[in-house]
């Protein structure tokens, strides 16, 4: 309904600018026939209120232009965990409980791979977000509980992201982005009764944005 309506305002603004601009011609040719310094005035006046009419609506429509692209990418997003065999194998997995295959110290494993896509896929979310080409209403409602099904996972705490958080900060953040949001509003979390990615993350030490970005190869 929303969209709806700053869709009719636009082209509301479009018209109108239309309007403006062609009675500014009619003003115009009416001055100079008649030799009219007030029709001749106000005519000046029409242009400059037309232009800033017209590239306002431009404005707007380019907004809900990108608007829709980013939403259209957000559902692209959505498709491709189900779309995807190896992520949807995962994703299969963390719904059933199954246990995942990650190797030895979150090395080889057949979902290895399927994991890494899987978090993979947040940092496009996040970026969408932190650009403000979606809202966090909008990406809430579609991903968080896919982000909530692997970041409240014990197996993915302990062997990817305790191992090599620092390649998940945007997992990571967008995770406790949604968190705070889900406490706010008094949404359920995930799986957040067993143990919570913020506690663990409390329990290795990282409970500060600093503390991710180290790597923990490096120390």
């Amino acid at each position: 309904m929303e969209q709806r309506t700053k869709e009719r305002f636009s082209n509301v603004l479009i018209w109108g600018a239309f309007i403006v601009l062609g009675l500014t011609l009619i003003l115009g040719i009416l001055g100079i026939c008649l030799q009219n310094d007030v029709l001749s005035h106000f005519s000046d006046l029409s242009v400059v209120f037309g232009i800033i009419l017209t590239f306002g609506s431009f404005v707007i429509s380019f907004r809900q232009t990108s608007k829709k692209d980013a939403l259209q990418f957000l559902i692209d997003l959505q498709r491709s965990f189900f779309n995807d065999p190896e992520i949807n194998a995962v994703y299969q997995k963390l719904e059933s409980g199954t246990l995942l295959d990650l190797g030895e110290d979150g090395l080889g494993g057949k979902d290895r791979l399927g994991v890494q896509k899987y978090i993979s896929h947040f940092d496009f979310v996040y970026l969408l977000y932190q650009n403000g080409d979606a809202s966090l209403a909008e990406i809430d409602d579609i991903f968080s509980y896919y982000l909530f099904d692997a970041a409240n996972n014990e197996q993915i705490q302990k062997n990817c992201i305790k191992q090599y958080y620092c390649y998940y900060p945007k997992f990571i953040k967008l995770y406790r982005i949604f968190r705070n949001y889900h406490q706010k509003m008094d949404l359920d979390i995930i799986n957040e009764g067993k143990l919570s990615l913020e506690t663990f993350l409390k329990e290795i030490g990282l409970d500060s944005e600093d503390a991710v970005k180290k790597s923990p190869r490096h120390n």
